[in-house]
């Protein structure tokens, strides 16, 4: 009778660790997915923040407008 009770006591341990083991290990490959989508939100919020400061100094910098016109070829009609 004590052999029945160990043996379904090791099987249910059993089972729930394999139960957890799968558990934690999806956990674990969703932390990383998510660290990895973290730092790819962060290096395009980077961007955006650069690509707005050009903007801006594209609509406000006359030096800078000059610049990207000559790289363009674009004669100034000023000179």
């Amino acid at each position: 009778m004590w052999v029945g009770i160990v043996f379904i006591s090791i099987f249910a341990v059993m089972i729930g660790l394999t139960v957890n083991y799968k558990a934690y290990s999806k956990m674990s490959g969703e932390m990383g997915e998510h660290d990895q989508l973290n730092q790819k939100i962060q290096s395009l919020m980077d961007e955006n923040l650069q690509l707005q400061d050009e903007i801006h100094s594209l609509k406000t910098d006359p030096k800078v407008i000059e610049r990207e016109a000559k790289r363009l070829g674009i004669p100034l009609g000023g000179k």
